[in-house]
């Protein structure tokens, strides 16, 4: 009898603590619904357990599934998705089939019981950046190319670390063969200006004349210093690209577009101190999110945050450390106004077929801003921008008409490294025909490069050469 009371009592114990699990994983659950950070993706598969051994899921697109976009109100097909495991032409994961799968992958394909993972990743692009990017030395550089669309769909991440044929056949000291370039921060240098200038062309009635950037008489002088630091201009040390000379402090005068073709580092760096640094951080804050991180299906993009006395070098890009795909981003909302996190997943259909997820991208209207995209002075300026980085070569290998049309807009940058070796950095963006919206932003980055071994012709020549193959252009 005591048994049988001891045990009644072990049942009862253990019905309740079973009971209050089950209470306790249900207002879990509740919760994380109400956390902004969590996805909709995350409540379905959660947080990126959805790759784990032999229930990995298919992990394919559905062939033939086409990319639209609303281009002038009419919806436009411009990409089918990818194999996120990839072929021999291309894919992610490709060379890590054969471990994933072991030796009995046709059995495990038949009886795999995971869900299928529709990626927004462009095959062709893909395959077209990574063949591209293997010029570049994996073992000291780290290189890559990334294509995201206005409304956050990530069309390319590849980089020069992609798996190879023999990743795993040398023996060799263990270290990490992929990580993803594309959402790894570096400092940017100067194509993080254009965020700058987004900004202090909503505060332009709180500078000085002087520092008036809508006009063509900006005063541009070969350095400053600030705080006992002192920034130099690239080409300071060049009197004859400078109107006049005061003890050696050179003074030109320009508007926005000569700027930024002559990557001026202390206009925005005096416009800043005019506004005041923790001032100006705010309001990218406010106009950007920058100092928040981005949390997408697969990955969480880091913003930028700084200690105070680092602030004068974010202002002319050096200390801009964000991740290709945020540059993307960034663009793609300082051009067109328009604010969309990146995202890689298209959707999620469970065996039978049955989606149970699909992407659905979202303005964040609280960072909206009214931009009139053809007309826009920033826009136009970066347009000339881009066709002062024009050379014979490019001209001779793609059509003027193209060229010319004002629908590529772009901006180079070079961030020095502790190391001696530097950053280079284009980042590019198409607009439509009619040049009112953008269609997408790509972001080509060479990190730790020996000190002016890359120019921008290879890298807009790259950009390009990806455009073409997913016949975008």
């Amino acid at each position: 009898m005591r048994n049988a009371k001891r045990n009644s009592l072990s049942i009862l114990c253990a019905s309740v603590t079973l009971s209050l699990l089950i209470l306790f994983h249900a207002i879990r659950l509740m919760a994380s619904a109400n956390v902004a950070d969590v996805t909709p993706l995350e409540q379905i598969i959660g947080n990126s357990n959805y790759a784990i051994g032999n229930n990995f899921g298919s992990v394919y697109s559905i062939t033939g599934e086409e990319l639209v976009i609303e281009q002038n109100g009419k919806k436009v097909s411009i990409s089918n998705f990818t194999n996120i495991i990839g072929n021999e032409s291309g894919g992610l994961i490709y060379q890590c089939k054969p471990i994933l799968l072991a030796n009995d992958a046709q059995i495990n394909r038949l009886q795999r019981q995971g869900n299928n993972i529709i990626t927004t990743l462009h095959p062709a692009g893909q395959a077209t950046a990574v063949q591209l990017l293997s010029e570049y030395d994996v073992e000291n550089v780290e290189a890559s190319i990334t294509f995201v669309l206005r409304d956050g769909t990530v069309l390319v991440s590849a980089g020069n670390n992609s798996y190879t044929e023999g990743a795993y056949a040398e023996a060799e000291i263990p270290r990490n063969l992929y990580v993803d370039y594309s959402t790894s921060a570096k400092e940017k240098g100067s194509c993080f200006k254009p965020v700058i200038y987004r900004m202090l062309l909503k505060n332009t009635e709180y500078l000085p004349n002087n520092l008036d950037i809508t006009g063509d008489s900006f005063e541009d002088i070969s350095y400053v210093t600030i705080n006992g630091n002192t920034t130099h201009n690239w080409d300071w040390g060049y009197p004859s690209y400078y109107e006049s000379n005061n003890n050696g402090l050179y003074t030109r005068y320009c508007s926005l577009s000569e700027l930024l073709q002559r990557s001026s580092n202390t206009a925005p760096l005096r416009c800043a101190k005019a506004l005041g640094f923790k001032e100006s951080y705010e309001q990218l804050c406010q106009m950007y999110g920058i100092d928040r991180p981005l949390i997408t299906e697969i990955n969480t993009i880091s913003g930028v945050s700084l200690p105070s006395e680092r602030l004068p070098w974010l202002f002319f890009g050096q200390d801009a450390c964000l991740s290709p795909v945020r540059m993307c981003q960034l663009y793609n909302h300082l051009v067109s106004g328009r604010f969309y996190s990146p995202y890689y997943v298209v959707g999620i259909t469970q065996p039978n077929g049955n989606m149970i997820y699909k992407a659905s991208p979202t303005e964040k209207v609280e960072y909206h801003m009214d931009i009139n995209v053809k007309q826009d002075i920033l826009n136009n300026a970066l347009e000339d921008t881009f066709e002062s980085y024009l050379t014979n070569n490019l001209r001779t290998r793609y059509p003027e008409e193209l060229l010319t049309s004002r629908r590529l807009l772009a901006k180079s940058g070079t961030a020095e490294n502790a190391d001696g070796t530097e950053n280079r950095t284009i980042m590019l963006t198409l607009l439509n025909e009619t040049r009112t919206d953008v269609v997408c932003s790509a972001c080509i980055s060479v990190n730790n490069a020996a000190v002016g071994e890359i120019g921008n012709e290879p890298l807009i020549d790259k950009l390009l050469q990806v455009l073409y193959a997913m016949e975008i252009l």
